[in-house]
């Protein structure tokens, strides 16, 4: 597969920004990789005071991904926030932040990232293994925990500059078959959570090692996931991944320069628990 015109120029070319966030609040060489625009912190202050002690623990950041998520909309971001903390609530971790073992999703290697690690167009990567999907092994509350905790992560490693952006999602078919699709209520209500109530954003899915069966997957999955989410999912040759993604961050695995690891992504996270994350603690 080659490219003959970045995706980014194409939809620059379009008139739109490339990350969906406005023409003033683009990220430009020569700022810090943590700058945030006055107007910005203007709707960071303006959340914080119409959502009082719902938001009175939170960083400034951690609020400033819920406003990219909506494309600095204060008005969607304030919904957005409150269905998480509504979550949180539900769940009993509304004053709480989990620890890896509170988000099993994150050891059972389905998810794969690199701190760091980035696409050409500076979304945050991960690598998926579908393989690893096991429908019914986790309970909606160890899921959704696990969602929480990587939202926390992101916030507290990765720079503002790759927050405006959101991800891409390297998405490896090998050894997946229908079984490992959760078509039942809890799957689905999964996926809606991870699209009205998170604001982690997959701007673009790279299926690899899939060709043969990626018509009968995107089938079965249309059952669970919206069009928006299917329109973003494109079919890439393993040997053309350095075409979106630098050397360094592909995995040796995949002919790349990257060391990732189960081990490796678990260790990182123990070490980044040590640093934040004690139970109760706001």
């Amino acid at each position: 597969m080659t490219f003959s015109k970045s995706k980014r120029q194409r939809v620059l070319e379009d008139g739109n920004t490339f990350n969906g966030l406005p023409n003033h609040l683009q990220w430009q060489p020569g700022m810090s990789d943590d700058h945030v625009f006055p107007e910005e912190m203007d709707m960071i202050r303006q959340l914080k005071a119409e959502l009082g002690a719902l938001v009175g623990h939170w960083s400034d950041k951690l609020i400033l991904y819920f406003l990219f998520a909506r494309r600095c909309d204060v008005n969607e971001a304030r919904r957005l926030i409150i269905a998480y903390t509504n979550m949180l609530e539900e769940i009993g971790w509304l004053h709480d932040r989990p620890t890896l073992d509170d988000a099993p999703l994150l050891k059972s290697g389905l998810i794969l990232c690199k701190n760091g690690g980035v696409d050409k167009y500076d979304r945050l990567l991960v690598y998926f293994n579908a393989a690893h999907m096991r429908p019914g092994q986790f309970t909606k509350t160890e899921s959704l925990l696990s969602l929480v905790y990587e939202t926390n992560f992101i916030v507290d490693t990765q720079p503002v500059r790759y927050l405006r952006n959101g991800f891409t999602e390297i998405v490896d078919l090998q050894g997946f078959d229908w079984r490992n699709l959760d078509t039942s209520q809890q799957g689905k209500e999964l996926i809606k959570a991870m699209q009205g109530v998170f604001p982690r954003r997959t701007r673009q899915f790279w299926v690899i090692n899939g060709s043969s069966i990626l018509r009968w997957t995107l089938k079965a999955a249309r059952i669970i996931l919206p069009a928006k989410i299917i329109e973003r999912i494109e079919s890439l040759d393993v040997q053309c991944l350095s075409e979106v993604v630098d050397q360094k961050w592909i995995p040796t695995k995949y002919g790349g320069q990257c060391d990732i690891t189960l081990e490796g992504m678990i260790s990182e996270l123990r070490e980044y628990d040590g640093q934040r994350n004690n139970r109760r603690t706001l």
